[in-house]
């Protein structure tokens, strides 16, 4: 009784992020599948890793040059190169000396370099500064958040390079070749973002929601656990049920993306806490703390976008999308170290 009390103050609560309309409950959305025309084929997979879901979803990362006033930057790689040695540094230090002119001939271009080469040389105080020139004559403030996180950690600011550092990690998705870059290059993005922290006396927790499911256009919905096949559930519902999708839009002024998503998860926590042995029970219990903080929408856009490689095309920097967006990160993924 106690279970069936949590699950319905559960859906109340996901409710309310919809204008007070109800999403639908695991029971309805089978019902809605059970009184299809189309033939679904359900297949439970058993030992398929998320990888092979995430294959078989055939998800790809679409084309956006900007979304919302974010606009989308290179990768400053170099940043996790050796410092340049002896006849370079000496080369970098002539060619200052040449692009160096009166700030209103300086191009945002060159800022870029001005501030590549100082960070190289070691004046990370100069790196800064260029940086931030090249974000004002960019007009994009979000630009370099990989170096100033660098140069400020170099500083021993560590407020600073916290902050930075957030927002490279919560928006890598946005880096244009991020695709590109080798593997080491994100494994010293990560050794960077722990460091960082633990001057700021926290840890990274990198746990993720790896969503164990596929719907094939043959109608073949495979799943692993019941979460998942829950979730899958009501994925189907989203993707073949004809007119559902049009029925959804008059529950709530957010992008249907956002509701499909909110109610696949509302199922999938559902059917997770009937469950006696529980499935990946960190990403539940995150799900659940998520929506007792009113992170919920921040868990959908980092968790399963951001974090995927995606981009969340409604993501506004005008607005405190942003602040949330980092709020639910260092709730999530920042744990406080013990003290000694």
């Amino acid at each position: 009784m106690r279970l069936y009390l949590y699950i319905l103050t559960l859906f109340f609560g996901f409710s309310n992020f919809c204008q007070g309309q109800f999403l639908h409950t695991p029971a309805e959305i089978e019902e809605i599948l059970r009184k299809s025309p189309t033939k679904y084929q359900i297949i439970e997979e058993k030992n398929l890793k998320s990888e092979d879901f995430k294959s078989c979803r055939q998800e790809t990362t679409p084309n956006i040059q900007s979304t919302n006033g974010i606009a989308r930057w290179y990768s400053e790689s170099y940043i996790f190169v050796d410092k340049k040695k002896g006849p370079v540094k000496r080369k970098l230090k002539k060619k200052l000396k040449i692009l160096k002119k009166e700030e209103s001939e300086v191009e945002a271009k060159d800022y870029a370099q001005l501030s590549k080469w100082n960070y190289f040389l070691g004046d990370f105080e100069q790196a800064i500064y260029y940086k931030k020139l090249e974000q004002k004559a960019s007009n994009n403030p979000l630009l370099g958040n990989l170096l100033l996180a660098k140069c400020y950690h170099k500083l021993g600011k560590k407020e600073k390079a916290f902050d930075h550092i957030v927002n490279a990690k919560i928006l890598a998705s946005y880096c244009k070749n991020a695709k590109e870059q080798p593997k080491v290059y994100y494994e010293k993005f990560d050794e960077l973002l722990v460091s960082i922290l633990k001057k700021n006396k926290l840890a990274y927790d990198p746990w993720s929601i790896e969503p164990l499911y596929c719907i094939k256009n043959n109608y073949e919905i495979r799943y692993q656990g019941q979460a998942w096949e829950a979730y899958a559930y009501c994925k189907a519902v989203w993707k073949n049920e004809k007119g559902y999708a049009e029925k959804m839009k008059s529950i709530s002024d957010q992008p249907l993306l956002m509701v499909e998503e909110k109610e696949s998860l509302l199922n999938a926590l559902t059917a997770y806490l009937r469950l006696e042995i529980k499935e990946q029970e960190k990403a539940f219990t995150l799900i659940g703390q998520s929506l007792d903080h009113n992170f919920i929408d921040e868990l959908i856009i980092y968790e399963l976008y951001h974090a995927q490689g995606k981009i969340y095309p409604y993501l506004n920097q005008e607005s405190d999308d942003l602040t949330k967006l980092k709020d639910y990160f260092k709730l999530a993924h920042c744990i406080p170290l013990p003290k000694k």
